[in-house]
């Protein structure tokens, strides 16, 4: 099964972050959809519109994967750390 890579969801997340900001209900019609998975396609596209529950579902699902995997994380965060913050030694520690 593919994964969608942390960088294509990274622009999705940007969009849905200003759309809170700016508490405007529509997903523009060019917002980012190459996350998604074939499966999500039927959910997210609604009559050539993409359906914002159905948008925000598929991405918070498919960011959970990197999350999990470690491969992306929140900065400042002390509950998951990137790999590279891991100490190499015990002389690190």
């Amino acid at each position: 099964m593919p994964v969608a890579r942390p960088e294509g969801l990274s622009g999705a997340l940007s969009m849905i972050a200003n759309l809170y900001r700016t508490r405007k209900r529509a997903i523009p019609d060019r917002a980012p959809i190459s996350f998604a998975p074939k499966g999500w396609m039927l959910l997210i596209l609604q009559d050539g519109k993409i359906d914002r529950r159905a948008y925000e579902l598929c991405l918070f699902s498919e960011l959970k994967r990197p999350l999990d995997a470690g491969d992306v994380w929140v900065e400042g965060r002390s509950g998951f750390q990137s790999f590279e913050s891991f100490p190499n030694s015990q002389a690190d520690v």
